[in-house]
């Protein structure tokens, strides 16, 4: 498996409405996915925070003053506001899951590189 093979997916929990006029989602390098009802979530066992302290947790502060510094801002709250993210690698081809990152809370999102070193250290041992 190449990583040419391999699409980077970002579940939301906003309708596609929403998404289509979202400035977040222009020039994005990746795949958005609107789950407004939540279904992958659910299907894939990603739980939200018990409490905004544990979404709001590790870096998740510093990664927020980072994004309002270049510009973002948080769109409206659609979904559960307490919905902890996940990361889905998929297979171009067949769109099938290949991997899924649970995230500990909002902050812990892999970052792309790190992923794409996991994933070169994982061809190399099989």
């Amino acid at each position: 498996q190449h990583l040419k093979d391999i699409e980077l997916a970002v579940v939301l929990q906003s309708p596609v409405s929403e998404l289509q006029t979202s400035d977040f989602i222009r020039g994005c390098y990746y795949s958005v996915l609107a789950d407004p009802e939540g279904v992958l979530y659910r299907t894939f066992g990603v739980a939200p925070a018990e409490c905004k302290n544990t979404l709001i947790g590790g870096q998740t502060l510093d990664k927020i003053q980072l994004a309002r510094e270049a510009g973002f801002q948080h769109g409206n709250d659609t979904g559960n506001p307490l919905q902890l993210p996940a990361v889905f690698w998929l297979e171009k081809k067949t769109r099938r899951i290949k991997k899924l990152v649970y995230c500990q809370d909002a902050g812990s999102l892999p970052n792309l590189c790190s992923f794409i070193s996991e994933k070169e250290e994982h061809k190399e041992r099989i």
